[in-house]
């Protein structure tokens, strides 16, 4: 990969600004940056040494772009992402790659028969702990899968919650913990197993008016997304699990486990230990392999990207099935029936 690859950023939020540290961390240079408000677009450009576009279209064509980085509410990804396809550019966008399966399709096809290299922050398959477990389990360390299972805690959203664009089903599609927190769990669970989830029975919920805070703005409200939701799965190849994931849970900032009991042992890995996995075998205790570093999961997948080693990283095609998991859990949600996954990659 050329040293000269110049990237684009969409965006000028929290998540863009990740993606700008971890780029000048690459030794990128961003060669501009365009946000819907002008004022933060300069900001933005103002700290990432970079020059503000006055509309997306402009960005697209700026001098030297190579990468765009898609770090922009949901709903608006398969507009810019289409965009980008057909000018050629790498595209590394912000998950979940669209509002559901059949759009992504629609983008991973679309990426594939031009030819442009894509990729998706599911970020934290670059944990040094998510690594070990899945070469662990590849090797049979366990034995089989028998049950894979886990949570993903938040508290952002208890009160005094924000009443940002996640709240917005016109930004963020038809949920907000199923996309924002269950998609980055879905992909683990595939990525370690190798294999999709075939069918869910899911619930979710919503706890009703809020206190919120947003910048100047105060008062209560009730969310129309949900809160909070469980699923049942069933693995392809037999495993049956379950996902629980909230941003209610006060004193959690970002915490994620994921576990499989095999038919020969068990793994298990903590996101407040990202670097670490447990090993455990009946009779003869827990190893714990690993370091205790702290995370660099975003680093990590972009540096990966741009020195050309793609292995690790999430791409369209997973997208797709990552989408097509979460259809089922609402389609679950709202019939109250065990629900088929539709879409693989």
């Amino acid at each position: 990969m050329s040293t000269t690859s110049g990237s684009i950023i969409l965006g000028s939020g929290y998540i863009a600004g990740r993606h700008a540290t971890a780029l000048h961390e690459a030794g990128r240079s961003i060669v501009g940056v365009h946000s819907p408000t002008a004022e933060n677009a300069a900001r933005a450009a103002r700290a990432w040494g970079s020059t503000a576009y006055d509309s997306f279209t402009e960005l697209l064509d700026a001098p030297g772009a190579t990468h765009l980085h898609v770090c922009t509410p949901t709903t608006n990804h398969a507009s810019v992402v289409t965009a980008a396809i057909e000018r050629g550019l790498t595209i590394v966008c912000e998950k979940p790659l669209t509002v559901d399966a059949s759009s992504a399709r629609d983008l991973a096809d679309r990426a594939r028969a031009a030819g442009v290299d894509n990729y998706l922050t599911f970020n934290r398959r670059f944990d040094n702990g998510i690594q070990l477990m899945r070469q662990r389990f590849a090797a049979g360390e366990i034995g089989g899968a028998v049950a894979v299972y886990g949570y993903y805690q938040q508290e952002w959203n208890a009160p005094v919650s924000t009443r940002d664009w996640r709240f917005d089903p016109a930004q963020i599609g038809p949920s907000r913990v199923v996309s924002e927190i269950g998609s980055h769990w879905f992909d683990l669970a595939r990525y370690v197993l190798g294999t999709d989830v075939a069918s869910v029975s899911a619930l979710t919920a919503n706890m009703g008016e809020r206190a919120y805070s947003q910048g100047n703005d105060t008062g209560t409200f009730t969310p129309v997304n949900e809160d909070l939701f469980a699923s049942l799965l069933r693995f392809e190849g037999g495993a049956v699990g379950s996902l629980f994931a909230t941003q209610l849970a006060q004193g959690a900032w970002d915490d994620i486990t994921l576990r499989i009991d095999g038919t020969a042992g068990s793994l298990s890995w903590d996101s407040r230990e990202p670097g670490r996995l447990k090993v455990a075998h009946k009779g003869l205790g827990v190893l714990t392999l690993g370091s205790g570093a702290d995370t660099r999961s975003i680093e990590d997948m972009i540096a990966a990207i741009y020195r050309g080693d793609d292995t690790i990283c999430a791409d369209f095609a997973d997208g797709v099935a990552n989408c097509a998991v979460q259809d089922a859990v609402l389609a679950s949600a709202e019939s109250g029936q065990w629900t088929t996954v539709k879409e693989k990659a």
